[in-house]
């Protein structure tokens, strides 16, 4: 049985014609070499799992003509290319996606096949009763797609967060270890101080204080032996 809304650790962002981040970075690097501009893919409903983006949906209205359908499923497998070639580095693969038309949704994926990207039909589409005579033929077969559907997610996205915590913690660990190969580099190119150890400090020094110049030594009062020994010699006023 498929879990509750609140189990799950996948979130639907329904906001509508918000920028996709993968879809993003991947026009700015086509710019770079081609100038063709940036401006980021506006999505209909973000899959995330944390803060990374691991899939998107799009929509159409039953009256929308089949070549704008066509036009969007398209437009649906580049942004979503754009956020598998990102989930690459998660070693995760696309889940399974939809793109609607009016009650019916499509499912596909988008893979690598050799070096090419391809987009594939999962299965039959998935259609949502208008009329209460269609409830007996959507009960018989879509809903049992729709619930294995609905399975797949919860289990892709607890998946998705073991692979974003084990890269961010590998992450973490080859940050670290960088750290101490540039460490130990450091004491190799000083060779010839081997046995030399410059202990600095851990702390920030304080500014020593100013120092106070010395007051002038006033000179001491001569004694009486130095008063009279003064006035022996002194030259004879007369």
């Amino acid at each position: 049985m498929p879990p509750s809304c609140s189990d799950t650790l996948l979130f639907f962002h329904l906001r509508g014609e918000q920028g996709c981040a993968a879809a993003a970075l991947s026009k700015s690097q086509l710019e770079a070499v081609f100038d063709t501009g940036s401006s980021t893919r506006k999505c209909d409903c973000l899959l995330t799992v944390g803060n990374v983006e691991i899939g998107n949906f799009e929509s159409k209205r039953a009256s929308s003509p089949k070549v704008d359908v066509a036009s969007q499923l398209r437009k649906n497998m580049k942004i979503n290319k754009s956020i598998l070639l990102e989930l690459e580095r998660y070693e995760l693969e696309c889940p399974l996606l939809l793109s609607t038309h009016g009650l019916s949704a499509t499912i596909f994926k988008v893979a690598k096949y050799e070096d090419i990207w391809v987009g594939t039909k999962v299965c039959e589409p998935i259609i949502l009763p208008e009329k209460p005579e269609e409830f007996e033929y959507f009960l018989s077969d879509h809903l049992q797609r729709l619930t294995n559907l609905l399975d797949h997610y919860d289990k892709y996205s607890r998946n998705a967060l073991r692979a974003v915590n084990k890269y961010n913690f590998n992450k973490k660990a080859a940050e670290e270890l960088d750290l101490l190969d540039e460490a130990l580099q450091n004491v190799q190119e000083s060779s010839g101080w081997e046995r030399v150890v410059f202990h600095t400090p851990t702390k920030p020094i304080k500014p020593a204080k100013p120092i106070t110049p010395a007051k002038p030594i006033k000179s001491a009062k001569p004694t009486l032996l130095e008063k009279l020994k003064m006035a022996r010699d002194e030259p004879d006023a007369y």
